[in-house]
């Protein structure tokens, strides 16, 4: 006897009058809250267009977990990663299949929690010296962009993981240049058209040029440096181990040409988002003073006057609760592409082979099936009681799956040792007339920066 299988009903979604654009022109202008319309009319699963290419949001845990995890072989990086490899090259971020695995075999061991540790004390000293430059603040009353401060400090903070080398220097030729390659890749990653016209990167603009530049001036050091590494012992920074590991199936290790990418995306990965969800947890705790003062206590109690160390991680659950709220409401990178290989069916819909689909932690993070009051800050959401039975990527602000960012371990590491640093010594607080939203862009960011005044805590000083 045969049987017949009905096939998966196609999702539902937006009519779209304009054949061209489809619902581009709404998602480019304020996409977080177009994603969040879209999945609150329509359901977890949605279909909409950019320009006449299908696009799917997927919201549902679930359905993330079988993207991200359950079956991911048949879901590759999307299209903006390839602007990406404009800049990044060859690195575990943008490669697939065996390439990456080898990458990420060769690299894991010198990202994992016990490996990092022993930038503790580099990451303390560095957030120390950023103390006392705020002193002159606290004197004067006169406001700081805390944007600025955040990149400045987690830049510093991975160039010394990186390489052992201070660039806080606000001279600094490998600093200067780095930010000029920031901002252009970024500028080039947002734009809708680059990732259609790559010619736009090779006409002779001064702004082109400019990024030129700065991009040699950038390969020119990082080669050095590896090549300084190759000629010399181990030095101790994160160059230096990825130059000396080996792949322990092949045997083989990274050539210049990769370590140069790898270190290119480490520079990138490694300071923005941390530094936006750092600019986040300064934010919502200025606007929620008792979970302010509750951390506050909690340092006090398990820190007294010192500074913190990796060691006292298991002690300062709290902070770790505010980290992650702060990271569920204002995650450092809202949204990601992957591209579907074969048809795949997802919340019951049936999603056809090159599709794009649309992953929004902005989106997932407030579900409202899996988060009460979701839009509300409330860091005990993830003490163990209530956390429990929650699904697991109900909240993924590092990804998830096989292809989880690799730098979660350091970034978190870092937040751990930063925050409670600043609590302890200083009080944020928001300057009047500059409203903070965050900018609809690849990375989450409060748009126009995030102007606050600091003021120093009552306890004695060091």
């Amino acid at each position: 006897m045969s049987t017949t299988t009905t096939p998966a009903p196609a999702a539902p979604g937006p009519q779209s009058r304009r054949p061209l654009r489809g619902n581009l022109p709404e998602f480019r202008h304020d996409r977080f809250n177009y994603l969040l319309h879209l999945h609150q009319e329509y359901g977890d699963v949605v279909r909409f267009q950019l320009g006449k290419r299908p696009v799917y949001l997927v919201a549902h845990p679930d359905d993330v977990l079988r993207v991200l995890g359950r079956n991911s072989d048949n879901y590759e990086k999307g299209q903006n990663y390839q602007v990406l490899a404009k800049f990044l090259g060859r690195s575990v971020l943008i490669t697939e299949g065996d390439e990456w695995k080898r990458q990420r075999r060769t690299m894991n061991p010198h990202f994992r929690r016990t490996s990092l540790n022993s930038f503790g004390d580099m990451m303390v000293e560095t957030t120390a010296a950023l103390l006392t430059r705020w002193e002159a603040y606290a004197d004067s009353g006169e406001p700081i962009d805390v944007v600025s401060e955040m990149i400045g400090l987690t830049l510093s903070i991975v160039c010394k993981a990186l390489f052992q080398i201070d660039i806080s220097g606000e001279m600094s030729e490998l600093g200067q240049a780095l930010t000029t390659v920031l901002n252009y890749g970024t500028q080039r990653t947002e734009s809708f058209l680059a990732q259609f016209i790559g010619f736009l990167n090779k006409l002779p603009t001064a702004e082109n040029r400019q990024y030129q530049a700065a991009r040699a001036t950038l390969d020119a050091a990082i080669y050095r440096m590896i090549d300084e590494r190759r000629r010399g012992e181990n030095q101790g920074d994160l160059l230096s181990a990825l130059i000396f590991a080996k792949d322990d199936e092949t045997g083989t290790g990274m050539d210049d040409e990769e370590l140069r990418d790898q270190i290119m995306t480490l520079f990138i990965a490694g300071h923005e988002t941390t530094a936006n969800a750092l600019c986040w947890v300064f934010y919502l705790l200025s606007m929620h003073p008792e979970s302010e003062r509750r951390l506050h206590a909690e340092l006090t109690q398990a820190l007294g006057d010192r500074y913190p160390t990796p060691a006292d991680m298991d002690s300062t659950t709290y902070c770790q609760y505010v980290i992650e709220e702060a990271m569920r409401i204002y995650p450092p990178v809202p949204i990601f592409g992957r591209r579907a290989i074969g048809d795949d069916v997802l919340g019951g819909y049936h999603i056809p082979a090159d599709s794009s689909i649309v992953l929004s932690q902005y989106v997932t993070h407030r579900h409202p099936a899996f988060w009460e009051n979701p839009e509300g800050f409330d860091p005990e959401r993830f003490t163990p009681a209530r956390a429990e039975g929650r699904p697991h990527f109900a909240y993924f602000p590092f990804g998830g799956g096989p292809r989880r960012c690799i730098g979660d371990n350091f970034a978190t590491l870092e937040m751990r040792l930063v925050i409670p640093m600043i609590v302890q010594k200083y009080q944020l607080a928001l300057v009047s007339g500059h409203p903070v939203k965050p900018a609809s862009l690849l990375t989450l960011r409060p748009e126009n920066g995030l102007h606050m005044t600091i003021h120093r805590r009552a306890s004695p000083e060091r």
